[in-house]
């Protein structure tokens, strides 16, 4: 079981590695050429559009995955879903389409340059077609990970040749949509093609129903991804494009490397521990063990990863972004000491709290956490710009995590005891 579990992990961090290899061979190029003012700009967009991109989701790829799953040998019924969920997100895409038009109007800086921003929004029309929701319910991750790494290539190919001058960085949206556009009607068409869907056939009360049965889920992930973009958000109204250049650089980085290392382990041992701890028989103590012994390897792996970004920081910033960058230093080290907190967080909160069916309490606290960093953001922004925003991030974080570990430990998940440690110890568990 050990050994399975070790080799899922390397395997999705291979996928992870080579859809984000990609990233790092056009960042610097794009970093370079267009400059941290209007890479700022670019990264502001993409962050307020992700607004909509989540209404656009609705959650979907956790309530469409879990039904797709739940039916799919059964044809009939998974066409219908199919076409419902699809449905769906054209409706909901219609309707923050609206808002987006409405926003343009009402907000003066999306004015200064409102073709960017109509670019960046026609991303989501990829969001629209691209049934994620559908491979993973079919449990073709493969083809998933294909068709983003074909996404990339082509995003990839088109950057070199479409930027060349700073007055370029329009271009930037304009190949991630022609990417996901080509790719996610190719996407749909082979999943219809893959499982011999039927034609569609469209109720709008089932089309309701599924919008209704979604909205609990829907707003949990709203919740959860709404101070992440917020951060780029709130930077980008309160102080310059320059300094959402600086914390964009820093916050891509950090981001690729959670993504290969924290991603892999948290997609294997969700359903692993879920597994675990769907068994009545077990104790909470035992529970509590098993956390600890991940919450240590997690803790272990992740500091090291977060010391080795705090040292490299200044050599990793000249290299890929470039001397104009060197204000992002600063940033990528208040950030390195991410991975190793929301490594923590992920264990008892995603791991913990979700596998032992705490997830209002889950909830709670990453409402409370957003509404933290949103509050900081305004506080510190106006005094310390980037280094605010990036010192709101790490304290949200933070808060996350030991409210995590505190409701744990009041709910009977006592894992930091003396027991354990000296339990591990004895039986060499680490």
């Amino acid at each position: 079981m050990k050994k399975q579990l070790i080799k899922n992990i390397f395997s999705v961090s291979g996928v992870q590695l080579a859809n984000y290899i990609l990233p790092l061979i056009t960042i610097p190029y794009v970093v370079r050429v267009i400059g941290p003012a209007n890479y700022g700009l670019i990264n502001f967009a993409q962050a307020f559009v992700g607004y909509f991109a989540l209404l656009i989701n609705y959650g979907f790829e956790l309530t469409a995955t879990r039904e797709i799953a739940r039916n799919k040998e059964d044809r009939g019924v998974l066409s219908d879903i199919f076409w419902m969920i699809l449905s769906a997100k054209v409706i909901l895409f219609i309707f923050s389409t609206i808002i987006f038009a409405g926003s343009l109007l009402y907000f003066q800086k999306l004015q200064i340059d409102p073709r960017l921003y109509v670019l960046s929004y026609l991303c989501n029309i990829g969001l629209v077609f691209f049934p994620t929701w559908f491979f993973q319910g079919i449990e073709e991750l493969s083809k998933m990970a294909i068709f983003n790494l074909i996404i990339k290539l082509i995003f990839t190919v088109l950057i070199f040749m479409l930027i060349h001058q700073s007055s370029d960085y329009y271009f930037y949206p304009v190949c991630l949509f022609i990417g996901q556009i080509a790719v996610g009607f190719f996407a749909l068409w082979y999943a219809v093609k893959l499982k011999h869907l039927s034609l569609p056939n469209f109720k709008m009360a089932g089309i309701i129903k599924v919008l209704r049965e979604g909205a609990v889920v829907f707003i949990t992930t709203v919740v959860i991804n709404i101070y992440t973009l917020s951060n780029i958000v709130l930077l980008g109204f309160i102080a310059s494009d320059m300094e959402v250049g600086y914390f964009s650089s820093a916050y891509k980085l950090i981001s690729i490397i959670m993504a290969i290392t924290i991603t892999p382990i948290t997609q294997t041992l969700y359903p692993h521990l879920g597994g675990l701890f769907s068994n009545s028989s077990m104790s909470k103590s035992e529970k509590s063990y098993i956390l600890l012994r991940v919450s240590l390897v997690m803790g272990v792996l992740m500091l090291l990863v977060s010391m080795a970004i705090y040292i490299v920081a200044p050599l990793v910033v000249t290299l890929l972004f470039g001397k104009n960058y060197s204000p992002a230093i600063s940033s990528l080290r208040i950030m390195s000491f991410l991975p190793f907190i929301i490594g923590l967080s992920n264990v008892f909160g995603l791991q913990g709290m979700l596998n032992l069916s705490l997830d209002k309490e889950f909830f709670m606290i990453t409402a409370m956490g957003a509404t933290l960093c949103i509050i900081l953001n305004f506080i510190l922004i106006p005094y310390y710009s980037q280094i605010g925003t990036s010192t709101a991030w790490l304290a949200t974080e933070l808060f996350i995590t030991l409210a995590t570990l505190i409701v744990l430990q009041y709910h009977g998940y006592e894992i930091l005891t003396k027991n354990n440690f000296v339990r591990m110890i004895e039986n060499r568990h680490w």
